[in-house]
Protein backbone atom coordinates (compact mmCIF):
# COMPACT_ATOMS: atom_id res chain seq x y z
CA UNK A 1 0.00 0.00 0.00
CA UNK A 2 2.81 2.41 0.83
CA UNK A 3 4.55 1.67 -2.45
CA UNK A 4 1.35 2.29 -4.42
CA UNK A 5 0.78 5.52 -2.52
CA UNK A 6 4.30 6.70 -3.28
CA UNK A 7 3.95 5.80 -6.95
CA UNK A 8 0.66 7.68 -7.14
CA UNK A 9 2.19 10.84 -5.71
CA UNK A 10 5.23 10.73 -8.01
CA UNK A 11 3.34 9.89 -11.20
CA UNK A 12 2.28 13.50 -11.77
CA UNK A 13 5.94 14.49 -12.00
CA UNK A 14 6.61 11.64 -14.40
CA UNK A 15 3.61 12.67 -16.48
CA UNK A 16 5.02 16.19 -16.86
CA UNK A 17 8.35 14.82 -18.00
CA UNK A 18 6.51 12.66 -20.53
CA UNK A 19 4.77 15.74 -21.96
CA UNK A 20 1.43 15.91 -20.17
CA UNK A 21 1.68 19.68 -19.78
CA UNK A 22 2.28 20.13 -23.52
CA UNK A 23 -0.56 17.75 -24.43
CA UNK A 24 -3.00 19.61 -22.18
CA UNK A 25 -1.66 23.06 -23.02
CA UNK A 26 -0.72 23.89 -19.43
CA UNK A 27 1.60 26.70 -18.48
CA UNK A 28 3.74 26.50 -15.35
CA UNK A 29 1.16 28.31 -13.17
CA UNK A 30 -1.64 25.94 -14.17
CA UNK A 31 0.60 22.93 -13.52
CA UNK A 32 1.47 24.33 -10.08
CA UNK A 33 -2.24 24.72 -9.25
CA UNK A 34 -2.82 21.09 -10.23
CA UNK A 35 -0.01 19.98 -7.92
CA UNK A 36 -1.31 22.04 -5.01
CA UNK A 37 -4.86 20.72 -5.42
CA UNK A 38 -3.59 17.14 -5.63
CA UNK A 39 -1.34 17.32 -2.58
CA UNK A 40 -3.76 19.31 -0.41
CA UNK A 41 -6.55 16.78 -1.01
CA UNK A 42 -4.08 13.96 -0.39
CA UNK A 43 -3.10 15.42 3.00
CA UNK A 44 -6.71 16.28 3.84
CA UNK A 45 -7.93 12.71 3.35
CA UNK A 46 -4.87 11.12 4.94
CA UNK A 47 -5.80 12.32 8.44
CA UNK A 48 -9.36 10.86 8.56
CA UNK A 49 -8.07 7.70 6.96
CA UNK A 50 -5.51 7.24 9.72
CA UNK A 51 -8.15 7.97 12.37
CA UNK A 52 -10.39 5.26 10.93
CA UNK A 53 -7.44 2.91 10.74
CA UNK A 54 -6.78 3.29 14.47
CA UNK A 55 -10.37 2.21 15.21
CA UNK A 56 -10.49 -0.75 12.83
CA UNK A 57 -8.25 -3.67 12.05
CA UNK A 58 -5.79 -3.08 9.20
CA UNK A 59 -6.69 -6.48 7.75
CA UNK A 60 -10.21 -5.12 7.16
CA UNK A 61 -9.54 -1.45 6.47
CA UNK A 62 -6.82 -1.80 3.82
CA UNK A 63 -8.69 -4.25 1.55
CA UNK A 64 -11.87 -2.17 1.83
CA UNK A 65 -9.95 0.99 0.85
CA UNK A 66 -8.31 -0.80 -2.08
CA UNK A 67 -11.68 -2.03 -3.34
CA UNK A 68 -13.29 1.40 -2.94
CA UNK A 69 -10.46 3.20 -4.68
CA UNK A 70 -10.34 0.65 -7.46
CA UNK A 71 -14.09 0.80 -8.04
CA UNK A 72 -14.15 4.62 -8.12
CA UNK A 73 -11.19 4.86 -10.49
CA UNK A 74 -12.86 2.59 -13.05
CA UNK A 75 -15.97 4.79 -13.39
Amino acid sequence: MYLLSYMDRTNIGNAKIAGMDVDLGLDSNQYSVILVVFFVTYVFFEVPSNMILTRTRPSVFLPVMCILLHSTSRN
